[in-house]
């Protein structure tokens, strides 16, 4: 089976890994054969807009999707950091990982506190930023 177009229940997944390999176009093969919710559709777009670069596109689709669960919080959390608005960005990936926790499911921890801690380094924060780029490594 060719990877890019796995079964329905692994596309999301398949695209995600796809995404975060820098293979945007596998990434979205594999996103348009897969049957996901609207949001959850929506914030893998944004994902792979930003990895192709287009920030301002990701931040507009992942406005458009935002539904407070794991997925739209860590896109959109990811777009503000990567459109500069950091002070933002802490808001909705700290709610990422509010929910992970809710849902006891830690998958991409490490990634939302990457990405907060940088933007907490950012706004000056620097003790917290460690602590949170600290966390991140040692998860992974």
């Amino acid at each position: 089976m060719d990877p890019a177009t796995g079964d329905g229940s692994l596309s999301p997944f398949i695209s995600f890994c796809f995404t975060r390999l820098g293979d945007t176009a596998r990434a979205r093969k594999a996103m348009e054969r897969s049957s996901m919710e609207p949001g959850e559709r929506g914030a893998l777009e944004a994902e792979i807009l930003l990895a192709e670069g287009r920030k301002d596109m990701a931040l507009d689709m992942a406005l458009e999707c935002y539904g407070s669960d794991v997925s739209t919080c860590m896109a959109l959390g990811k777009c503000m950091a990567a459109n500069g608005r950091h002070s933002e960005a802490v808001v909705y990936l700290r709610c990422a990982r509010r929910r992970m926790n809710d849902a006891g499911c830690l998958f991409r921890l490490d990634e939302a506190l990457e990405w907060e801690g940088e933007s907490y380094m950012v706004l000056g924060e620097h003790r917290l930023a460690s602590r949170l780029v600290g966390a991140a490594a040692g998860i992974t």
